[in-house]
């Protein structure tokens, strides 16, 4: 069956930027903030926050309350140099204390 995804993406800092660490945080900030915004609960999409591989570990360590995930039917994407692409759901970041 088919699923229609509205998926907010961001990219890597420039390598300009000071604190590549920094860039990734404020750029997941603004990438949930305008998602949140277009979310509509009577269209039937599901939504998605992709990101390059390197944002991993700070959009992780950053949701702290993974069964919102689901309330809201957002899902995960990051994608490595060789466009393999890691999908994420709030199942797979849920601990039996999350339920």
């Amino acid at each position: 069956y088919g699923r229609y995804f509205c998926i907010e993406v961001k990219g890597d800092p420039s390598p300009k930027v000071v604190s590549q660490r920094s860039g990734r945080e404020v750029r997941f900030v603004q990438s949930l903030g305008q998602l949140l915004t277009r979310i509509n609960p009577d269209n039937g999409y599901y939504y998605g926050l992709a990101y390059p591989a390197s944002y991993r570990k700070s959009v992780l360590g950053r949701l702290r309350f993974p069964s919102m995930l689901k309330k809201l039917k957002i899902q995960l994407f990051f994608v490595d140099e060789n466009r393999r692409v890691e999908h994420l759901t709030w199942r797979d970041l849920t601990t039996p204390s999350d339920d």
